[in-house]
Formats: structure tokens, C-alpha cells, sequence
């Protein structure tokens, strides 16, 4: 394993600010580029942190991307605007192309409601108020497709772990190698503990966009997590993870902690409770099926342009 440098995250922004002006992108968007790579890394998803500063430093030179970008709205209508990003970094258009939304957002009047839970009763209680609903509940571990596996009770759920509402422990064996088995692995093992991850397919990293795929890869293998293709789970005991390979042979691992990464199941409860308290009622993103942050994005225009 490779050896781990701790910095503080202020310096960290430092380095990457300092990094960023040298390469002549304008101080304020080095410092933005700056707040999301380290935030990101805090938040534990490293591969949107600092760990892509080589890859944009390499992008700069090669003129892949325009330090000096002209952010400019080429034009409006009443709920959507077209902005040209001129190449440049994509956390800097992005949070101005955001700034935009925003504005527009209030000059059409559009409120926003935070901390509230939607559910049957809230719809009640805006009852006729509204024409259209669009439901991006997102999606969940489906916990229920290892109802036939022994021990299941003792399964953590991953999202639970990744949100800290659940602990691991030291030894943990990871069930999914997609893209959330992978990225909490990748957080276990840089945090200590020893990982394993096992995945059904014959590759990992199935649900990953390919020009992310080579650099989970290569985390997998510098961290030194242990990973069991074509396996399945066949049991869960105090000692750790029973599984089977494609050709039944079984090997238990030992662990402290289980943990189910998969598969993901969409959050469309919310569909049938609003069925008939709305003329139009739409779905986005992974509501409608688990897949990736790009899909939900489109949808979310489409629909908006459509309404």
C-alpha cells in the first residue's frame, strides 16, 4: 500500500490554488477548482478530489482545456438559458451556469423548500396547487435481494456506512464492485482497514463510465484491495463472508463487516402514493432506474424544457 501523507486541507487548497494560477487560470477560478477538488476528497469521494489535478494540469498543456475561458450566456428563454463554457474548467462553468439557474430561478418565481420530506401527507396539503410533479427520489441498496442469503441480518448497507449512520470495522468484505463498492472500498482502505471486494461479473467496475474505469482499476491495485470475480455470496457468519466462484468452489473470508454495495434498486414508492394527487406526474435520474448522475442531469432538462 502506498504510503499515506496527511496535509490539511487548507494547504491542500493552497497547493492546488498555487498549482492552477501557474497554469494561468485567473486566481478565483484556481480558488473554486480548489474548494471542490477538497471538497470532495473531505467528503471521501476521492476520485472528484485532488487526485485529478494531474489530469487537468496535463489537459491545460495540451490545450484541452482554456484557462482563460470567456463564460458567456449565448441566449435565454423563459426557463432555459444555453451557456457557452469555452473549454474551460467544468467546476468553474458549471458553478456559473448554477449562478444563472439561480437567478433565473427567482426572477420566475420559483420557491424552494428545504428540509422537507415528501411524502402523501405533504401532497395533501398542496392539493390543487400545483399542475406537475417530477420525482427524483433517487435510489437504494436492495436489501431484499438477499433475503434468501443466510445470516443477511448481519449485512451493513452501504449507504448507511458511507453516510456514517453504520461503523465498519477493520476487516471488511465489500459485496458489488460497482461504482459505490468500489468508491467505499477505496475510502475503507485509505482510512486502514483491509478490504475485499466481491463482484458477480467477470470485471469490476460494470456500472462505471468507461473514462473512469482504468483509474478505479489502478486505485484497486495500488491499495492493495483484494478483489474475487464471477463470486456470489452464499453466506454471512460471525467469522466474515462465505462466497462461491463460477465454478462453485467456496472460500470464506474473514471479516468484521459485511457490507452489501449492491445491486441498487430505484426509490419509486413515492409514484404510486402521488398517482392520482396530480395531473402530470414525472420521473428523473435514478427514480426511474439506477444509473448515473449524466442521465439524471438530461432528464431533469428534458423535462424542464417540456413543462
Amino acid at each position: 500500500m502506498p504510503k499515506t501523507i496527511f496535509v490539511r486541507h487548507g494547504r491542500l487548497h493552497y497547493f492546488i490554488r498555487e498549482v492552477l494560477k501557474r497554469l494561468r487560470l485567473p486566481a478565483p477560478h484556481a480558488s473554486r477548482v480548489g474548494d471542490a477538488l477538497v471538497a470532495a476528497d473531505l467528503a471521501g469521494v476521492e476520485g472528484e478530489g485532488s487526485s485529478r489535478l494531474p489530469l487537468f494540469a496535463s489537459r491545460i498543456g495540451s490545450g484541452l482545456i482554456n484557462p482563460a475561458a470567456d463564460i458567456r450566456m449565448l441566449y435565454q428563454e423563459q426557463g432555459t438559458a444555453v451557456v457557452d463554457g469555452d473549454n474551460g474548467m467544468g467546476h468553474v462553468v458549471g458553478a456559473r451556469s448554477m449562478e444563472i439557474a439561480i437567478e433565473m430561478a427567482k426572477k420566475l418565481g420559483v420557491e424552494m423548500k428545504f428540509n422537507t420530506e415528501a411524502n402523501a401527507k405533504f401532497m395533501r396539503s398542496v392539493l390543487h396547487q400545483y399542475d406537475v410533479c417530477i420525482v427524483a427520489s433517487g435510489a437504494r441498496i436492495d436489501m431484499d435481494a438477499y433475503a434468501g442469503i443466510e445470516g443477511r441480518e448481519r449485512l451493513l448497507d452501504a449507504l448507511d456506512v458511507a453516510h456514517g449512520r453504520k461503523q465498519a470495522g477493520k476487516r471488511v468484505v465489500i459485496i458489488g464492485g460497482g461504482k459505490i463498492g468500489l468508491v467505499l472500498g477505496e475510502s475503507l482502505r485509505k482510512a486502514g482497514a483491509e478490504v475485499v471486494i466481491v463482484e458477480r461479473d467477470k470485471r469490476i467496475g460494470g456500472d462505471v463510465m468507461p473514462t473512469f474505469k482504468w483509474r478505479h482499476t489502478t486505485w484497486v491495485e495500488e491499495l492493495g484491495i483484494a478483489v474475487h470475480t464471477s463470486s456470489r455470496l452464499k453466506r454471512v457468519t460471525a467469522e466474515g463472508a462465505l462466497i462461491v466462484d463460477a465454478k462453485g468452489k467456496e472460500t470464506l473470508l474473514l471479516a468484521d463487516s459485511v457490507i452489501a454495495a449492491g445491486p441498487r434498486k430505484a426509490n419509486q414508492e413515492l409514484f404510486a402514493e402521488f398517482e392520482w394527487m396530480v395531473d402530470e406526474l414525472h420521473g428523473c435520474g435514478d427514480a426511474l432506474m439506477p444509473r448515473g448522475i449524466d442521465a439524471a442531469i438530461h432528464e431533469g432538462y428534458r423535462l424542464g424544457v417540456r413543462i
